[in-house]
């Protein structure tokens, strides 16, 4: 017998459904910290205010304003609470596996880490002792806008470090690949903040921030503090070299090692 027309139908309502559920489980996206505690101690607010994460596939950049988190995960949903393990190449553990908890309901993502070489936590909490870090974030949901305008291949237009334009043929030459919120540079370039690494977004403030990480090498981890804007498809940007406050206008003036750049999308 063949199935009938609304069998069909139900049956992949079902399948629709169930693959929902299941991405719906995954903390993918941008994420602003809501609260958080590290060994029994509440993160201070300064920390909540500026914190942001960015979480695609298995990899995760979350920047804690004075350090930041890189590295890849495994989740498991279906255990309860599901699970989720951490290797970090960047940030206090790096080279280590953490075991972890996390919990999704709506827009609200909550994860609790136990220190390394420990056991997986319990419960969403460090004060017991059983958890080292406990982070409550939000979804950000300006953020993931902003970020699909970065998607594609951008070509330089111009840019300007400290005080000094390049090239023209040089600009010609320079392409940034943007993916989610990492990048890279197909050839090897003088004007980045890095060959690859990751970013996140602040559009919290005027004008709008980036923060651009280092995503290999000896400076693996280091943060560039930028801020950008958009003209339709073209995005100019400034950052100031790692350690340094973030650049209040677009000018790269000679002694302020600043870098501004200037990119128009070639293709998304």
């Amino acid at each position: 017998m063949k199935p009938s027309g609304w069998v069909m139908l139900a049956a992949c309502l079902l399948v629709a459904a169930s693959t929902s559920k299941a991405e719906s489980s995954k903390p993918e996206g941008c994420w602003r910290l809501q609260s958080g505690e590290v060994a029994g101690k509440e993160i201070p607010d300064q920390i909540i205010k500026q914190a942001r994460a960015a979480i695609f596939g298995d990899q995760h950049t979350v920047n804690m304003v004075a350090e930041v988190i890189l590295g890849s995960h495994k989740i498991d949903s279906s255990k309860q609470p599901p699970t989720i393990d951490a290797t970090d190449t960047a940030g206090p553990f790096a080279g280590k596996t953490t075991l972890g908890i996390y919990e999704i309901k709506g827009d609200q993502f909550k994860v609790c880490f136990a220190e390394p070489g420990k056991e997986r936590p319990k419960e969403f909490t460090t004060k017991s002792g059983t958890g080292h870090l406990l982070h409550v974030w939000n979804r950000d949901e300006p953020a993931q806008a902003e970020l699909k305008k970065f998607q594609g291949t951008w070509g330089l237009v111009s840019a300007t470090r400290d005080g000094k334009n390049v090239t023209e043929d040089e600009a010609k030459r320079t392409s940034i690949v943007i993916k989610d919120n990492t990048f890279r540079f197909p050839q090897e370039s003088k004007v980045g903040t890095s060959a690859t690494g990751s970013f996140t977004l602040d559009t919290t403030l005027m004008p709008k921030a980036m923060d651009s990480i280092t995503g290999s090498g000896p400076d693996t981890g280091k943060i560039s503090r930028g801020i950008y804007q958009f003209d339709g498809k073209r995005y100019k940007i400034c950052f100031s070299p790692p350690g340094r406050d973030r650049p209040k206008g677009f000018v790269s003036d000679p002694g302020s090692d600043y870098l501004l750049q200037e990119w128009q999308l070639a293709r998304p």
